[in-house]
């Protein structure tokens, strides 16, 4: 819990700027998302096999834990 020296010692401008720099990788983010989501794309015509299956599931979760970084 936060007390209230914890409170009166804050810096809000300090907050202001961490939301703005989590905000602001909100656009790199989607990108590098969609990047993966493309190159999954391209891959999965051209592999078989358990090899492929097993890459494709790890590029989707790859994909997953990028994007839960973004603000919901």
């Amino acid at each position: 819990m936060t007390g209230y020296a914890q409170l009166w010692a804050a810096d809000p401008a300090s907050w202001a700027a961490t939301g703005a720099a989590w905000r602001g990788l909100t656009g790199p983010v989607r990108r590098r998302a969609g990047d993966l989501a493309a190159r999954a794309t391209t891959l999965r015509p051209r592999w078989s096999g358990g090899a492929a299956g097993a890459a494709d599931g790890r590029l989707t979760d790859l994909r997953a834990e990028v994007t839960s970084v973004l603000p919901a």
